[in-house]
């Protein structure tokens, strides 16, 4: 029995000729992770009718076009469908002739290619006369359908943003029944979601990359963007300062919202409760714990330090997660300037001004990361960050270089020489 199956989209059998119509492909029957005993044939009776899959005593109906509208979802959705699913299917077809045998080169065909299967799949709606002819497999054994199926990947028509594979049906159930960090977070996610009026719902809803002007104001208002919006220190700074930090608060549910759709997209799972999970207890915590504790009631403190602690808690977790992926790959890395991760994700518990310091360098390599990734972002240079305060972007350091050397904290200690009188003292 073949170990692993595969669905060649049924559109393919429609357009490609008599002699490439070759494909032979097998799919699995997900009832309790069993898969058929013997292959099945694809048919379309033209391009508005479904492909019928025959399975035993099992009728699975795929839409003719169901893996471009597939790829399609998965795109960031810069052209329409129609336009989208034509490039698509020049780009499969394309594909799947490159893999058949050619005979006209040359090449030996097993003479088990060439036989034709006795238990041809007959059309389920027309009569004996009338069926519709099989799909021919002269050209193709089951190992080669199986490699080649194992081999194909769903690639969408170039756009300025990258688009990954979608996670495999098994590794979404995977993370939906084993993953308890995964379903925690998407419960709270959606239960804190269920609080929200619906007019702030519409505007914060997550949007395709590029969707927002790239102008200061715009970029301060738009909602959250996937990939997320490149947000420099200085920017973060014109938004929170005049506000008294309460512009950060949206900064702070946007980046949630934005890491959380990111991850749901290219792994099928999360591991932090995105912007309503993660803000939303703590606004809630806040508005009804205060005055109950100006009241003197008990319950009103307890909720401010539940609020207090469920923030605190999120920030060292989006530390972590900041520094997996400015840490994925080389090239990423390489681009960030980095040797090693960006955060101590402790550093979030000290007290102030050093809490501050970290969330300052996060702000700066999460606004980096973001546009690496984006590619078609061109930033200029974050004056704050690069120029007026070092520490900011530079490479990690610990307390005690931190302490220890003046360069790294504004610009006009920069060519200051070390503290050498107090590094005897202060041994690491």
């Amino acid at each position: 029995m073949m170990k692993r199956f595969g669905i060649v989209a049924a559109f393919a059998v429609r357009h490609l000729s008599p002699s490439d119509a070759w494909i032979l492909p097998v799919v699995p029957s997900f009832q309790k992770n069993q898969y058929p005993a013997r292959a099945v044939r694809l048919f379309a009776e033209n391009e508005n009718e479904a492909a019928t899959v025959s399975l035993s005593n099992d009728d699975v109906s795929v839409p003719y076009d169901a893996a471009s509208r597939l790829a399609y979802e998965t795109s960031d959705k810069s052209l329409d469908y129609e336009e989208f699913r034509s490039v698509y299917e020049e780009e499969a077809i394309a594909f799947v002739k490159s893999k058949q045998p050619q005979k006209e080169t040359g090449e030996a065909v097993p003479a088990e290619k060439e036989q034709q299967p006795s238990n041809s799949a007959p059309a389920s709606t027309t009569s004996e006369e009338e069926q519709v002819p099989a799909v021919k497999q002269a050209d193709v054994s089951e190992d080669t359908v199986s490699a080649t199926v194992r081999d194909m990947t769903v690639e969408a028509p170039s756009t300025d943003v990258m688009v990954e594979k979608s996670p495999s049906v098994d590794d979404a159930r995977s993370g939906s029944s084993n993953d308890l960090i995964n379903d925690f977070c998407q419960g709270t996610n959606e239960f804190w979601k269920g609080l929200v009026i619906q007019p702030v719902k519409d505007y914060v809803a997550i949007q395709p990359a590029g969707t927002a002007p790239s102008d200061p104001w715009s970029k301060l208002t738009a909602p959250p963007e996937i990939p997320g919006i490149s947000r420099p220190v200085w920017l973060v700074i014109l938004g929170s300062v005049p506000t008294a930090l309460g512009w950060y608060g949206y900064y702070k549910f946007s980046i949630e919202e934005e890491l959380y759709q990111y991850e749901l997209q290219q792994e099928g799972r999360v591991s932090g409760c995105g912007g309503y999970g993660t803000l939303f207890p703590f606004v809630y915590g806040v508005i009804v714990g205060f005055p109950l504790s100006v009241l003197g009631i008990p319950l009103g403190d307890l909720l401010l330090e539940s609020a207090a602690f469920w923030i605190l808690a999120g920030q060292v977790n989006l530390y972590r997660r900041v520094n997996e992926l400015c840490t994925e790959d080389e090239t990423i890395m390489k681009s960030l300037n980095l040797t090693q991760a960006p955060l101590y994700e402790w550093w979030a518990l000290l007290p102030p001004p050093l809490d501050v310091v970290v969330g300052l360098r996060q702000v700066h390599f999460l606004s980096e990361y973001w546009r690496v990734i984006r590619q078609n972002e061109s930033e200029g240079k974050d004056v704050i960050a690069q120029d007026l305060f070092p520490f900011i972007s530079s490479d990690r350091f610990t307390l005690r270089q931190f302490f220890l050397e003046p360069k790294r904290w504004f610009w006009f200690t920069s060519e200051w020489e070390d503290l050498e009188q107090l590094k005897e003292y202060w041994k690491e």
